[in-house]
C-alpha cells in the first residue's frame, strides 16, 4: 500500500499505482501551511455511528444552506447565505468559507453587542462575565471577538497570534478533501470530520470530530485523546464536555440525516442541488462519477 503524511494525518492508499499524497493534495498543502497543523494534537475525539449513507453526511456539512432552517440560534453571528465557496473541478479538494461575527443576512442588523451577546452564551466556562464581552464604541463584534480570541487563545497556549487575521481567528474555513477527509483551517483550535461507510451497510455510516489544538510549544506535546464513540442510545449533547457548543448544533443535524437517508429512496427523478450554495456537493459526485468511470 502507499502511506504519506502530511499535517500530522498519516494517509493509506491501497493502489500501489497512485499518484503521491503530495500530487494528490496540490494546492492544498501550501494554503495551510500558515496555519502549522504539524504542530497540534488531538484534545477530543468524538465518533457516532448515524442512519445514513456517508455520502449523506458529506453533504450535510459541506454548506451552509441549511442553517436558516436547521441552526436558527447561530443566525444573529453567522453570515450563512453569505458563504464564500470555491471549487476548482481541477483540484481533490474545495473549500467555503462562512463569516463569523457578522449577521446573517436572512434577519438583518441586529447590532454590534446583540451580535456578541449571541455569541458568548456560556462566558462564565471562560472565568468571564458577560460585562467583559461589551464592544468598545467604534468597533465591530467582529474585529472586538477576534481580538478577543487572540488575547484568550494566546494566553492559554503561550503563543503569538498578533499577526492572525479576523478570519483566520473566527471564521468557519472549512475544506473538503475528496472522498472522505474536512479539516479546518484558522488558528488556535481546529475542526476536522471524517465519514466512514459502515461495513457494507448503505445506510449507516461513522461520523468522526476531531478538536485538533495549539498547545505550549515551550512544553511536552500532549498525548492525544482517545476515540470516544457514543452508543447508539446516547445523543451528540452528551459530548458537550469535550466539543462545548458543537455538540448542540450536531444535535439538530441528526433530526436531518437520516430522514435525508430515507427520502432518498423515495426520489425518482434523483436530486436537485442549487447552483452556488451546494457546488461542493455537485463536486463531489464529479469525483465519485470521475473514479467510476475511470479504465
Amino acid at each position: 500500500m502507499r502511506v504519506g503524511t502530511w499535517g500530522g494525518f498519516v494517509f493509506i492508499n491501497m493502489d500501489e499505482n497512485a499518484p503521491s499524497l503530495e500530487e494528490y493534495l496540490g494546492d492544498l498543502i501550501p494554503e495551510f501551511e500558515r496555519w502549522d497543523f504539524k504542530n497540534k494534537y488531538i484534545l477530543n475525539h468524538i465518533a457516532k455511528r448515524v442512519d445514513m449513507n456517508w455520502k449523506v453526511g458529506i453533504e450535510a456539512f459541506a454548506e451552509s444552506f441549511h442553517v436558516i432552517a436547521t441552526h436558527p440560534q447561530i443566525m444573529p453571528s453567522t453570515a450563512d447565505a453569505n458563504t464564500q465557496y470555491d471549487v476548482d473541478p481541477a483540484q481533490n479538494y474545495n473549500r467555503m468559507i462562512t463569516a463569523m461575527g457578522v449577521t446573517s443576512p436572512h434577519i438583518g442588523d441586529i447590532g454590534e453587542q446583540a451580535i456578541v451577546d449571541s455569541m458568548t452564551p456560556r462566558a462564565h466556562r471562560l472565568g468571564m462575565t458577560m460585562d467583559d464581552f461589551k464592544v468598545p464604541e467604534g468597533m465591530t463584534a467582529r474585529e472586538f471577538m477576534a481580538e478577543m480570541r487572540r488575547k484568550m487563545v494566546g494566553k492559554n497556549f503561550n503563543h503569538d497570534y498578533s499577526e492572525a487575521t479576523d478570519s483566520e481567528m473566527l471564521d468557519a474555513i472549512q475544506y473538503f478533501v475528496f472522498p472522505n477527509f474536512f479539516p479546518w483551517g484558522g488558528m488556535g483550535t481546529n475542526i476536522t470530520y471524517r465519514f466512514r461507510p459502515d461495513g457494507l451497510n448503505p445506510d449507516s455510516a461513522l461520523m468522526e470530530v476531531f478538536i485538533l489544538s495549539d498547545y505550549d510549544q515551550s512544553k511536552p506535546r500532549p498525548e492525544p485523546a482517545p476515540m470516544r464513540l457514543l452508543g447508539e442510545d446516547q445523543e451528540w449533547i452528551e459530548a458537550e464536555d469535550e466539543i462545548g457548543g458543537l455538540a448542540g448544533v450536531f444535535q439538530q443535524d441528526m433530526t436531518n440525516m437520516p430522514r435525508v437517508q430515507k427520502g432518498m429512496k423515495s426520489l425518482r427523478r434523483g436530486v436537485t442541488l442549487a447552483n452556488y450554495q451546494e457546488s461542493r456537493l455537485r463536486h463531489l459526485h464529479t469525483k465519485i462519477d470521475e473514479y467510476i468511470n475511470a479504465e
